[in-house]
């Protein structure tokens, strides 16, 4: 990946969005994994989860964790009333541990999703916080150079003794 993808992917993780902007991306992303699913086998083969994972993931990092687990929740109420109709006839510990394992890898891919979106506005902040620095610190290097430039520029009257001079300007 260039460094032109980068930064166009970091832009992408940091622009703010309205609400609804965020509701219908998470709709459309859902959407596609949902129809992905639905022609790799009908959700016939198990695995019911395997497209909804990366829409987890990029909607934690594109709008926040919280949408990230909006969309899981999506993806499981999905999951069971598309991919799973014999969801019933599972034995209830089996229900509970394929739940339990669903929960742990979302609550993993919320983290990772939420700490790198973090990690990229503390970056974004920190950025900005060291170009204004830099900023202030030329612009009083500016300003002391006049002034050097403005002293060095002046010369002694005729007649007066340069080394007098130079002690009244100190």
């Amino acid at each position: 990946m260039g460094a032109g993808q980068l930064d166009g992917l970091r832009r992408l993780i940091l622009r703010r969005r309205v609400l609804a902007t965020k509701f219908l991306i998470m709709a459309a992303m859902l959407a596609f994994a949902t129809g992905a699913r639905w022609l790799l086998d009908h959700g016939a083969n198990g695995v019911p989860f395997l497209t909804f994972y990366p829409v987890v993931l990029l909607t934690a990092l594109l709008l926040g964790w919280r949408f990230g687990l909006l969309s899981a929740v999506c993806a499981l109420v999905l999951v069971r009333f598309l991919f799973a109709p014999g969801w019933q006839v599972v034995a209830l510990p089996t229900r509970i541990g394929m739940l339990l394992l669903y929960s742990l890898t979302i609550a993993i891919i919320l983290l990772t999703g939420h700490f790198v979106r973090r990690l990229l506005l503390e970056s974004e902040r920190l950025i900005a916080e060291s170009k204004a620095f830099n900023d202030e610190l030329q612009h009083r290097s500016r300003n002391m150079l006049q002034v050097l430039r403005a002293l060095m520029g002046r010369s002694p009257p005729p007649g007066e003794d340069a080394a007098d001079f130079h002690r009244k300007l100190a």
